[in-house]
């Protein structure tokens, strides 16, 4: 369902009458699960009763500001009236705005895109690096500005995984890397518990032994250090149907690189924990979380028990 605001409501686009007329539309598609878009396009509203109405009293009908951003996409919305529609919204209690990690380059909505040749009818030209609009306004990162983050911001950080380099010869080599990614992840999923760099390190020595690119089988799918499965990667997107927001644009060429493969991850361990936590029917350790990432939580077979077994050895090692 899509409301073009300009024609709808042409005749009256800035009282309350007609704040409350577009917040019945937003709760009905709301209530029935049906995504509605608000198009703001070539128009400036400039008023606070308008927005305060369709939007902000939606906290007044029990909808949390998680199911307005599920189900409603702005659109073409020009500055100033954003910053109207934060400010009411907030004073209600009902903050739409969700805060961009410190490290990131784009705004919310938005996604890097690095510098890149364009063929003309002249010859070629050089497009620079840019922002670009996400679908549905949600959180996407993408290779490029998982490589700025970690080579701007992996320096000073707040928690480092053990010296121990686990008798691999690159056993220390990612311990930045890892530590960074679990201090990005843990600050922006915001989990109950954090997950802890030696988690990433004990699963990254039973995956790969710390190569990124380990001796495998003919026809082996997994990718790198963190042998990420091709599905995984698509499961991380927007195109995917596995994560609500928060996603990453990633393929398996770009998955390669270390800094890349093991952000997403890190990213994948944290809907595991969500998953655990279904399976479990509470909330698990972030050790449980690992064996199940492994395919060995429950299975009580001999090879499992090795798996387990195995897994357990690096993280109390690591301790």
């Amino acid at each position: 369902m899509k409301i073009l605001i300009k024609e709808t409501f042409k005749d009256d686009y800035i009282s309350r009458e007609a704040g409350e007329e577009l917040r019945k539309s937003i709760l009905a598609a709301i209530n029935s699960k049906e995504h509605i878009v608000l198009d703001f396009q070539d128009l400036v509203i400039a008023s606070t009763s308008f927005f305060d109405e369709s939007i902000a009293k939606l906290v007044n009908e029990n909808i949390r500001p998680d199911d307005f951003k599920e189900f409603v996409t702005i659109k073409d919305i020009n500055r100033n009236d954003q910053k109207v529609l934060d400010q009411v919204t907030k004073y209600r209690g009902f903050n739409l705005q969700e805060l961009k990690h410190p490290w990131r380059i784009c705004p919310l909505g938005e996604h890097w895109v690095k510098e890149f040749p364009r063929k003309t009818s002249s010859g070629t030209t050089s497009v620079e690096g840019h922002c670009r609009k996400n679908p549905k306004n949600k959180d996407v990162i993408s290779a490029d500005e998982l490589l700025h983050i970690a080579n701007t911001h992996f320096k000073n950080l707040e928690m480092l995984p053990s010296n121990n380099d686990l008798k691999f010869p690159k056993g220390n080599d990612y311990n930045l890397i890892i530590a960074g990614w679990c201090q990005y992840w843990n600050e922006t999923l915001k989990p109950e518990t954090k997950i802890h760099p030696n988690i990433v390190k004990a699963l990254i020595a039973t995956e790969s032994g710390f190569d990124p690119e380990p001796k495998v089988s003919k026809g082996h799918k997994a990718i790198g250090i963190m042998q990420l499965m091709p599905e995984t990667l698509k499961y991380l997107s927007p195109s995917g149907k596995e994560l609500k927001n928060l996603f990453l644009y990633v393929d398996s060429e770009e998955a390669q690189n270390p800094i890349v493969n093991i952000s997403a991850g890190v990213r994948w361990l944290f809907r595991k924990y969500e998953l655990t936590k279904l399976k479990l029917k509470r909330s698990p350790t972030w050790e449980e979380v690992l064996l199940d990432y492994k395919g060995v939580l429950t299975d009580e077979s001999q090879k499992a028990k090795e798996i387990r077994d195995h897994v357990v050895k690096y993280m109390r090692a690591l301790q």
